[in-house]
């Protein structure tokens, strides 16, 4: 379970780059343990993947079980000017994550194909912080966070 974890979370890294309509070319992409940047000088927008949990949701049958593994996504930009925070700077952001992130996941279509031909399905998606104000304020950097669970059904292992 735990290399599939990790392998479906490069895969989402690999499909949030790749979307038809294009993340930005000024955003990065990456599978996290940590934060390793800092929250003052960093540059570019950043979409960190977390992957934090990973379960057996049920057993289907006598050979099949249906598996579930959660992850974290956090959408990260600095605020470079000076002076207070632009709200017109704050709604992109936000809209930004409600199409680039948000809507893809919760779509009429969930499934996504991984190595292998590994199918899984978006379970449940939730954006639950839309945008940090303690981080605006103190960081001048848009925080928002958003989970997504995947599931699939394989043999029981």
């Amino acid at each position: 379970m735990a290399s599939d974890i990790l392998s479906l979370a490069d895969a989402l890294v690999t499909d949030i780059q790749n979307r038809s309509t294009p993340i930005y070319a000024d955003t990065v992409v990456s599978r996290q343990y940590e934060m390793t940047y800092d929250l003052g000088t960093f540059e570019k927008r950043r979409i960190d993947i977390y992957p934090f949990k990973y379960s057996t949701v049920k057993d289907t049958s006598r050979e099949d079980s249906e598996y579930e593994f959660q992850y974290s996504l956090v959408v990260m930009e600095r605020y470079k000017n000076k002076g207070n925070v632009n709200k017109q700077w704050i709604d992109d952001l936000i809209l930004f994550v409600k199409d680039q992130i948000f809507n893809p996941f919760d779509n009429p279509d969930p499934y996504m194909i991984v190595d292998g031909g590994v199918r899984y399905w978006v379970a449940d998606v939730d954006v639950t912080t839309l945008y940090d104000f303690d981080f605006l304020k103190q960081h001048r950097v848009f925080w928002s966070e958003i989970e997504v669970s995947f599931r699939r059904i394989t043999q029981s292992l």
